[in-house]
C-alpha cells in the first residue's frame, strides 16, 4: 500500500484571555478559555486522541502546535505531546521534519524559548499581528512592540534558524501607512517566513467588535481595501525575496529560503 504524508496540526484552546478580533477561539466558553487549571486535563485526553487515530499507512512529515496560546504550555508537556505523536507514526518520515510552535510575544522569554529548542522543536511563529502599539491596545493584545522585537531576539538567541513573524491585515483601524509600517519592521528583523492574515469578519463577538470600532472612528476595511493591502504585500515581499507558497482561506505565506 502507497503511503501518504500527514501533516500533524494540534491545537491547544487555552489563553490567557480572549481577544475581541480574534475568531479561533470562537468555539469555546471565555470560562473554560482562560481556565488554565483545565491544562494537564487537556493534555491527558489530547494523549488518548492521538494514540486512537488511524496511523496505517501514514508519514509524519511535520507536528505544527497552534492555538490559542501554544506558548503557555511547558517544554515537558510539549516534549510528552511530541513524542505519543513520533511514536503514533514510528517516527518522523525523515530528519528534515519540522516541529512548529505558535508564540504569543509576552510568554517568549529566552529561557522557554531554549527549553523548547532542547526537546526538538525547530521552528517558531510569533504571533505579532501589528507594531502599532495602539493598535495593539484596540485589538486586546496584552504585549508590546518592544516584547515583540524581544520575542523575536530571544528566539534567535536561542538557536532558532527558522522563524516566521505572524502579520494581520485588513482589520478596522489598519490604514495603508500602518501596514507598510508592519512590513518594515518584519523585514528590518528578517524572518525565514512571513505570514499576512486577512481579518476574519464573522465569528462570534465579531458584530460587538465592528461596533466598537466605529464609535472609536476606526476606518473598517471593503473588500478593495483588502485587494489594495494583499497586492501592496505581495509585491514587496517578493521584492525582498519572499516566495509566495501557501494560500488558503484568508492566510498567505511567504518564504524567504528558496525549496530544495
Amino acid at each position: 500500500m502507497k503511503q501518504k504524508n500527514v501533516h500533524v496540526y494540534i491545537h491547544f484552546p487555552f489563553c490567557p484571555s480572549r481577544c475581541p478580533f480574534c475568531c479561533f477561539t470562537d468555539f469555546f466558553d471565555e470560562r473554560d478559555l482562560t481556565n488554565q487549571r483545565l491544562i494537564p486535563q487537556f493534555i491527558e485526553v489530547l494523549l488518548k486522541d492521538i494514540e486512537a487515530y488511524p496511523s496505517d499507512g501514514l508519514k509524519l512529515i511535520d507536528i505544527s502546535f497552534g492555538g490559542g496560546t501554544p506558548s503557555l504550555l511547558d517544554a515537558q508537556s510539549l516534549l510528552r505531546i511530541i513524542e505519543k505523536t513520533k511514536e503514533k507514526f514510528d517516527g518522523f518520515a525523515n530528519e528534515r521534519a519540522t516541529v512548529s510552535i505558535e508564540i504569543s510575544p509576552e510568554t517568549g522569554s529566552l529561557e522557554r524559548l531554549q527549553s523548547y529548542k532542547d526537546i526538538g522543536i525547530n521552528r517558531v511563529s510569533i504571533g505579532a499581528q501589528t507594531f502599532s502599539n495602539e493598535l495593539l491596545r484596540f485589538l486586546g493584545r496584552c504585549y508590546s512592540a518592544a516584547e515583540i522585537f524581544k520575542a523575536y531576539e530571544n528566539s534567535r538567541k536561542a538557536g532558532f534558524e527558522n522563524v516566521n513573524i505572524d502579520l494581520l491585515m485588513s482589520f478596522p483601524g489598519q490604514t495603508m501607512e500602518a501596514w507598510q509600517d508592519d512590513l518594515a519592521e518584519t523585514l528590518a528583523l528578517g524572518p525565514e517566513h512571513i505570514t499576512t492574515t486577512n481579518w476574519h469578519t464573522k465569528y462570534k463577538g465579531s458584530e460587538c467588535f465592528l461596533e466598537r470600532a466605529k464609535k472609536k472612528g476606526k476606518k473598517i476595511a471593503d473588500r478593495t481595501f483588502r485587494i489594495k493591502l494583499f497586492r501592496f504585500s505581495s509585491s514587496l515581499l517578493e521584492k525582498h525575496g519572499y516566495r509566495r507558497y501557501v494560500i488558503y482561506e484568508k492566510v498567505v505565506s511567504f518564504n524567504l529560503t528558496p525549496f530544495t
